[in-house]
């Protein structure tokens, strides 16, 4: 586990990963806890930035997010540079 309060850290391992495998998956749980220990406009950059580094090295990144952790407009940010899948969705296929 990374401290939460240390983003950078985040990013520099999550970079170092996918330089170093071939289709790389993270699985980035737990954004509140980024949220709550930065804010959310830093929280946002950081998901970009690792979002960035997965397009750029092939990989895939999976963030699992709470809807109701965040207000409409939050969740639209976030929404608006990620694919979304719904749980339901997926459930009901």
């Amino acid at each position: 586990m990374i401290d939460p309060t240390k983003p950078c850290l985040l990013t520099q391992s999550i970079m170092e990963f996918l330089a170093g495998t071939k289709n790389g998956v993270v699985l980035l749980d737990g954004i509140e806890s980024l949220v709550v220990y930065n804010d959310f406009n830093r929280a946002l950059k950081v998901l970009n930035q690792i979002n960035d580094f997965v397009m750029q090295y092939g990989g895939y990144l999976i963030v699992p997010i709470n809807p109701e952790a965040f207000g409409e407009r939050e969740r639209a940010m976030i929404e608006r540079n990620f694919e979304t899948i719904s749980v339901l969705s997926v459930l009901e296929s």
